[in-house]
This record gives C-alpha cells, sequence and structure tokens, in this order.
C-alpha cells in the first residue's frame, strides 16, 4: 500500500490539479490534434481518482483496484466532454458500472464448490440436498456485497465476535454491527423476492 501512496503523492506534487478549463482545453488538444502528451496528462489527472474509486470495491486486492483504476483514466480520458460534466463524475461512473457488471456476471456464473462458506448445521454429517441447495443460495447472494463485506459476514459466521472481527479488520465494532444488519437486510430481502 505505501508504494502506491508514494506514487499517488509524487503524481500529485509532479502534476497538480488542473483547472476544469485546462483540463476543457487539453481535452481539446486530444480530440483535435491527438496530441499524445494532452491525453497522458488528463490521464494522469484523473488515475488518483480512479484508483480511490476502484480501491472501494477491492480494497484487500491493491493489484486489482491499481489494473481498474489505470483503465477507467485511460478510457475516461477519451471519454471526457468538459461541457457535459467533470473529470471526476465521468471516472466514477466508469469504475462503479463496470464493477457492478462485473459482480453480476458473477452471480450468474455456475456454482463452485463451496469450500469457503462455513456451513455451522454440519459437524462431520452429511450434507444433504437441501443443505447444500441453501449454501449455494448464500454463496450467490454474498457474491453482490464487497469483498469487506463478505469478510466481516465469513468472521461472523465463523463464530467470531465482533469486537475480534473488528480488530482483525480494522474498524471499529458499530461498523461491524452495521455491515451485518445491512447485509442481513439485503439477503433477507433476495430471500423473499426469489
Amino acid at each position: 500500500m505505501t508504494q502506491v501512496s508514494d506514487f499517488l503523492y509524487q503524481l500529485r506534487r509532479d502534476y497538480p490539479d488542473l483547472s476544469h478549463e485546462d483540463m476543457a482545453l487539453l481535452s481539446g488538444h486530444w480530440k483535435l490534434y491527438r496530441l499524445p502528451q494532452a491525453r497522458q496528462l488528463l490521464t494522469l489527472q484523473g488515475l488518483p481518482w480512479a484508483f480511490k474509486r476502484a480501491k472501494r470495491w477491492h480494497e484487500y486486492d491493491l493489484t486489482m483496484a491499481v489494473d481498474i483504476a489505470i483503465e477507467a483514466a485511460i478510457n475516461c480520458a477519451d471519454k471526457f466532454n468538459p461541457s457535459k460534466g467533470k473529470l471526476t463524475t465521468l471516472i466514477s461512473f466508469d469504475v462503479d458500472n463496470k464493477e457492478k457488471r462485473r459482480y453480476r456476471m458473477a452471480s450468474k456464473q455456475p456454482m463452485q464448490q463451496l469450500d469457503d462458506v462455513p456451513d455451522h448445521r454440519d459437524r462431520g454429517h452429511r450434507h444433504d440436498l437441501e443443505v447444500e441447495v441453501n449454501r449455494q443460495h448464500l454463496h450467490r447472494m454474498m457474491l453482490q456485497f464487497s469483498e469487506r463485506t463478505r469478510k466481516i459476514l465469513l468472521l461472523h459466521l465463523d463464530g467470531m465476535k465482533f469486537r475480534d472481527i473488528a480488530k482483525q479488520i480494522g474498524v471499529s465494532r458499530s461498523s461491524v454491527g452495521q455491515v451485518i444488519k445491512r447485509a442481513t437486510q439485503i439477503m433477507r430481502a433476495m430471500a423473499e423476492s426469489v
């Protein structure tokens, strides 16, 4: 994480924030004259914000967050139209929409073996069909949540106390309770809609 933070700090130092007018000028130079330097400056302006947005989706996988941020910054530098809004807004929509689509596609894929989801009803006994179906349904529902929320839910299912989960994840105990409560409400609503 420190390498990424150092890189973003250096990026901000070397390429200070440009005004909206300056970015409009760069966008015009890129679209009219295809100046690669203009595209590069637009991309560098959007990269820190793109990383911030991608990190929300991939808290624990920084390489994935960096890859997503770079792709989003480049795509948005190409699509940026200053008369329609800010570059940061375009990047936010781009990152969020791609990640939502990725999670939707993951939930539609065939289920794999659910070794990582603990089942407290099974203590060495044979799984019956109903338990396996419930576990698969639970796994599909959990794919809708962020990595952090899934980790909190799995630790809670393992029987960990809120304070132990909070220590391990690095959040407050009340945040753990809120995440579990919100996730439970969402899963109940999803189960009722099926």
